[in-house]
């Protein structure tokens, strides 16, 4: 698989707020870049003194990223919620646990932006061993094993173009986003006669 990597245009509502230059991941003849994303647990930024400090997990994931998933993928369970931002009519909140609960249809996950993305994550390519998909907002954190290991290997990705605003934060994420999906897939049994 080759890679390589290319100056992305620079379309003035696409600026970086710094200055700095957008780039493009393409591998073979695919070129990367988002379109569409969405949701619930997701940490803002203090742009304060260019400095970032989580405020809290829990902020609605604006309908225009949301909606173009949900119209791919018809959710039926949102897995990482609370009552006030849940995506789907049934959903799990923190209280209940979504780590510890069998997972049904076709799943909407947007986790803590934490240390723990890589347990949900893991949660997920458990579940698809079920027969379930699910399609996670995460940090597209491609610097770390976790990332390579757990979504380049085992999902499709889809990386977000822009700095989507969650709730009603006055600016986008600092970090850049990734779409992960993983879709049913079945562990196989050898079965030999005797």
């Amino acid at each position: 698989m080759a890679f390589s990597f290319r100056r992305a245009p620079r379309a003035a509502d696409n600026a970086c707020d710094n200055g700095a230059v957008a780039w493009e991941l393409a591998i073979g003849t695919d070129i990367f870049h988002g379109s569409r994303s969405s949701h619930c647990y997701a940490v803002m930024a203090d742009f304060d003194d260019n400095r970032f400090q989580s405020k809290s997990v829990e902020w609605a994931t604006p309908d225009n990223v949301f909606g173009p998933l949900n119209d791919e993928f018809r959710f039926t369970l949102d897995v990482a919620a609370c009552d006030s931002n849940a995506k789907c009519e049934r959903y799990f909140t923190k209280e209940i646990d979504a780590l510890t609960q069998d997972w049904d249809g076709v799943c909407w996950m947007n986790p803590p932006y934490g240390r723990d993305v890589p347990k949900w994550l893991q949660k997920a390519i458990d579940e698809s061993m079920r027969g379930v998909t699910t399609v996670c907002l995460i940090p597209a954190r491609t610097n770390t094993g976790w990332f390579h290991d757990l979504c380049f290997k085992q999902g499709e990705v889809r990386f977000v173009k822009g700095r989507p605003k969650f709730g009603d934060a006055d600016h986008g994420l600092p970090f850049p986003l990734a779409v992960v999906i993983y879709r049913p897939r079945f562990q196989t049994v050898e079965v030999r006669s005797a």
